[in-house]
């Protein structure tokens, strides 16, 4: 996820997240102090988000393997990193760099960077990214990761809402490699999708046990309606749960007394840079 740095200088170093001081606060994003340039590549990290995970997004796996799968921290690698840094950014041997994307007015300069870095797809712009791409995309990443597999059915799109894609992204990841129908629902309501994400999780849970069983399909098939009862009564399911605004203790140390008085943060006062985003699930 290539932007623009506003110095024009390159780093010393890349890293997920970086802090240094900033005497301007016009220079960061309010409330969340992300610098404004690389706030502006943001539409990239979120195209990212529904791009393929690991290799195991690519192939047809059985359910147990599913279920291990959600076992392990197995997220997105995802390098925010200005243009003028490309050059001379040093990469472990064993992080191939599968596609760069950047605003339009960096392609040239993004495609020259990314030649030295060895990343494996074409430079793709912001306003190229749709729903189109992103069926591109994922068909080259399986042509280069499993040529000889054939791709899975049902195709990705890309998220419309922010406040329902924690939701609705997973479960149509899931649903894809589940052979599942990964259309939205008519009701795009937080309940229905969480309903229906749990009931996903659940007959995932229920076909993984009667794999383990060494079941056939036709010896499964009687005992599927109450394996599923006994799955969704002992599911278990990690939950993050998120508020809206700024925690007070990082409105104390980003901003001067005033600002807690204040509806929004004052004009002027010290801040911190972050580039943000390394990982993301």
């Amino acid at each position: 996820m290539v932007f623009d740095p506003e110095d024009g200088t390159a780093p010393s170093e890349i890293s997920p997240v970086i802090d240094a001081p900033l005497e301007d606060p016009d220079q960061f994003a309010i409330p969340h102090a992300v610098a404004r340039d690389v706030a502006r590549a943001l539409p990239g990290l979120w195209y990212c988000l529904h791009l393929p995970q690991t290799r195991g997004d690519l192939v047809d796996l059985e359910a147990w393997k599913l279920k291990g799968l959600q076992q392990l921290a197995m997220g997105h690698h995802v390098m925010p990193a200005p243009v003028t840094a490309l050059d001379s950014l040093a990469l472990a041997p064993w992080w191939r760099p599968m596609l760069a994307l950047c605003p339009d007015e960096l392609v040239e300069r993004t495609a020259r960077g990314a030649v030295a870095l060895g990343v494996e797809l074409p430079v793709a712009s912001f306003s190229s990214l749709g729903d189109a791409s992103l069926e591109e995309h994922w068909q080259a990443i399986q042509e280069r990761v499993y040529p000889d597999v054939h791709p899975l059915a049902g195709k990705v799109t890309l998220s419309r809402r922010l406040d329902l894609a924690p939701l609705d992204l997973p479960w149509r990841l899931m649903a894809r490699r589940m052979g599942w129908d990964i259309d939205a629902p008519a009701d795009e309501e937080p309940r229905t999708l969480l309903h229906r994400t749990l009931q996903g999780h659940t007959l995932v849970a229920a076909t993984a046990r009667l794999e383990r069983q060494g079941l056939t399909v036709e010896e499964a098939e009687p005992c599927f309606e109450q394996t599923v009862g006994e799955e969704k009564a002992r599911l278990r399911l990690p939950v993050a749960l998120a508020l809206p605004g700024v925690a007070p203790a990082y409105i104390r140390g980003a901003y001067p007394p005033s600002a807690a008085q204040s509806p929004r943060p004052p004009a002027r006062g010290p801040g911190r840079r972050r580039h943000l985003v390394g990982r993301d699930r």
